[in-house]
Parts: structure tokens; sequence; C-alpha cells
């Protein structure tokens, strides 16, 4: 491929040296042909002031590691063993004979042949191609769930088995002494996000799992406990609050929402008063929760038939839920239809940081994937830019520490999209939590924009003695 590009024939000659030399010759041709395409394209500031130099915080964060508590995650684990056993006997019970939970044409057999839930909830089940046995995926299940105890028992042992899987057994597995060390991926991602991968600590969920015991009764076991400080230290965590929304304000330039963004309190129940005309009135939680609900669903092109699924109502009511807030704040539908506009016109999009994604297929002849590409546009152009801050933040701080000699003190551990989890020595807490407070919240800054950015980005400062019990 390199070859073709700087458009040199292979080196046939057998002399080491020469080939080394060959080599070295269109490694520069190389270099050169991709800065120039590079300039070209308007990518070389965001590649080498960007991308290049977050390269060294990664190598530091992937040597560094992160301390686990291997005795808390043994503990997890057996708790979730227990409840899938349990789970296992509930199940044999309620189909009347043994199986193999984790197979598929065994589980199949059993619902369709012996239970027959398929003629008892009137529907026909395809069979699979894959398997050649009838489909036991989780929509299934729950198209069951109402007939029978099995379909449920089995929905929730799998739920319990993946966790399992995934984060207790399996962060056993890739555990190192008493550290996990995870790769940072810049380029697995089309929208500029990092990943994180072997294993994914990004996806570790944040709330309480349930586990019903013996007796019914409910205990919590939370994922992210086991993750912990060296001694001496404590988790910083550094959230960009509803970043995504308030890039999309900023970018849509809609005064009302750009209005509501610098007024105090919670913007959700800002929102709320606003749609519902309730004035100064008490918006509960469940207003706030619809509102938000309704908010990132238009946000990234939801049409009324999705928003009726979110929301569980009704086409008419959807629409009429859709039609109220274009009223109210049109840049939620002119946003999206300027992005789609743009991206057709020139086949390509940036991010606020310049970064840039091609759409070939935005034009497509084709509804479906030209409707997946107009999604796709849309949710780069915020996640992308939300991903351009992010990492911009992760330079800026890194740089304000090296600056205040504390970067001995402070090691970034984890990048959450839109969240940083740094381990800090107590001693110098204070002094860290002020400097990344203050440079998070400097947008002008983060951005390196010519402007001021139209709304607040306000960043909640959190600390504790493990990553699940931060408080702020």
């Amino acid at each position: 491929m390199a070859l073709r590009l700087i458009k040199e024939k292979p080196s046939a000659s057998p002399n080491m040296k020469t080939v080394a030399c060959h080599q070295l010759q269109l490694l520069s041709s190389l270099t050169e042909k991709l800065y120039q395409q590079l300039l070209k394209q308007k990518l070389w500031k965001i590649f080498v002031d960007m991308e290049m130099k977050l390269l060294p915080i990664l190598a530091v964060m992937e040597l560094r590691g992160i301390l686990v508590n291997k005795e808390r995650l043994k503990e997890m684990e057996n708790v979730l063993e227990n409840q899938m056993n349990r789970l296992k006997d509930a199940a044999y019970r309620a189909a009347g004979k043994h199986f193999h939970m984790n197979s598929v044409p065994q589980l199949s057999q059993i619902l369709y042949e012996h239970l027959k839930l398929d003629q008892k909830a009137g529907i026909k089940v395809k069979t699979t191609m894959s398997r050649g046995s009838k489909s036991t995926s989780i929509p299934m299940l729950k198209l069951l769930q109402p007939f029978h105890p099995l379909p449920g028992i089995v929905l929730e042992y799998r739920h319990l088995h993946k966790l399992n899987s995934t984060y207790v057994a399996g962060m056993l597995q890739h555990t190192k002494g008493d550290y996990i060390f995870t790769t940072w991926e810049q380029t697995a991602c089309a929208t500029g996000r990092l990943t994180s991968s072997n294993p994914n600590l990004q996806s570790v969920p944040k709330q309480p799992i349930s586990i019903a015991g013996q007796t019914d009764e409910q205990r919590s076991i939370l994922l992210r406990s086991p993750f912990i400080p060296r001694p001496g230290h404590v988790l910083l965590a550094a959230d960009f609050q509803h970043i995504e929304f308030r890039i999309f304000a900023h970018l849509a330039k809609d005064v009302a929402l750009i209005q509501l963004f610098h007024k105090p309190n919670d913007i959700f129940v800002n929102l709320a008063q606003m749609w519902l005309n309730r004035g100064s009135a008490v918006i509960t939680a469940e207003d706030r929760e619809k509102t938000k609900r309704i908010v990132y669903a238009m946000m990234y092109g939801a049409g009324a038939q999705k928003l009726a699924e979110i929301l569980d109502v009704k086409g008419d009511e959807a629409n009429f839920i859709i039609s109220s807030f274009n009223s109210i704040f049109p840049g939620l539908h002119t946003f999206r239809q300027h992005v789609i506009d743009e991206c057709q016109k020139q086949g390509y999009l940036c991010t606020v940081g310049g970064r840039r994604r091609l759409f070939p297929s935005i034009c497509s002849s084709s509804f479906i994937v030209r409707a997946h590409t107009e999604r796709q546009a849309v949710n780069f152009v915020i996640q992308g830019s939300a991903a351009d801050l992010c990492k911009s933040a992760m330079l800026q701080i890194e740089h304000k520490l090296q600056e205040e000699q504390l970067a001995h003190d402070a090691h970034l551990l984890l990048q959450i999209h839109d969240e940083l989890v740094w381990e800090v020595s107590i001693a110098q807490l204070q002094n860290v939590r002020g400097i990344v407070k203050t440079v998070m919240e400097q947008s002008k800054s983060l951005f390196g924009l010519s402007e001021k950015f139209s709304v607040p980005l306000p960043v909640l400062i959190s600390t504790g003695e493990t990553w699940a019990d931060m408080t702020p």
C-alpha cells in the first residue's frame, strides 16, 4: 500500500544493506506524501497537536495500570456464581427437565418442542441460519416471557453470566499481580473517541447490580468497587456535565437552548419547565427523565415511531411531542438537516477540533443506507467534537501539572469518553483538584477557538477510595 502511494516498485536486491537503505528512502518519500495529504485536508494540526501529543500520555496510562482488589473480585464472582446456580435450578424446575443453559439448540428444543411456547404465544419463530434452531434471542425471550416462567429465568441468567464473564471473572483473568493494564486505541472509533481493550475498562457499569438471595432478600454488587488507588492516594474523577447536549446547543446556535444553559439549576429541569409551560412550578423526577429522553432522541434524529417506543406512548402523542419541542427549540430539527445538507454537499464533515470523516454513502439511492449514513453524520459531529474536547483537556491538564511540578502526584488512569479519572496523592489532592476543574472549564483554551464557546462547560469533580464510591 505504501509503495503504491509513492508509486515505487519493490526492491529485488538481496543485499540487506541495500534493502535497508532503499526502505529508508521509501519511508522518507512516504512521510512527505502523507504530510502533504494531511496539509491538503487540513488535518495536520489535529494530527500533530492532538493525536501525536496524546501518545506519551496514553503510553504512561498503559504502563502504570490500575490497582485492583482481587479478593473483592473473587467475592463478587462467588455471589454471581451462586445466584446463577440458583437460576439453573429454577430453570430445570420450570422446564421439567435438565438442559445446558448456555446451549442455544437445547434451550430452543425446550422452549418450542417441549413447552411449545411459540404456539401459546401465537407467534411464528424463524429458524436461525447459523445454528439451524429457532431463535432464543433476547427480544424473542421477552415476547415469550408472559406465557411461562422459563424465558424470564433465562434472561436473568444470561444477564448475570455476561456480567461475570466480562467484569468479574474476566477481569481476574486480565490481572498481572495486583494490577490491570488496558490498551488505549486512538483509531478504533470513527468518531475519534478513545477506546479501551483487553480488557475494556470504559464499559464497566456504574450502577449497582441487584442480586436476589436465597430468602428473596436483595443485595447489590458494585462492579467498579474492586478498582482502587495505590496507598497514599485517592481516585479523582472529572466529568463534563451533559457534554454532547452542550456541544449540540453551541453548534446548532439555538438561542433558547443557549439561554437555558446559562441559567442556574439542572438543564433538564429548566427544559421541562419551558416545554410544559409550568414556570416556577415543581418539576418531578419523572418529568425530568421524560424530557431528557425526548431531547437526546430528537438530537440524534429519532422519528415518531422510535420516540413512541422510547417513551412507551402512542404514535400520535409522539408526533405531538416532536412538534411541540421543535416549535420551542427549532435547533433540534434544523441542526440535523444542516449537517446532512453540508455532508451531501461536500462528502465529509469536520468536528469542532478539525477532525474530518468521509461519508461516501450520504447520497446513496438506497433509503436504508442513506438514513443510516445520515445518523452517522450527526453522531460524528457531536460525539467527535466531544472526543476532541476530552482529548484536549487531557493534554492541557498534563501540561499544567508539569508546569506546577505536580505530575508525580497525579497520574491519569482512565478516560471514559466525557470523564477522566486520576490517581492523586492525598497531600496534593486540593491543588490537583483545582487545576483539573479550572482547565476543563476553560472551553476557549481547550478548543483553541477564536471566539468563546457559547455555553458553559461545568465539570463535576468527585473523589473516593474506590471507583465505585466517588463523591463530590
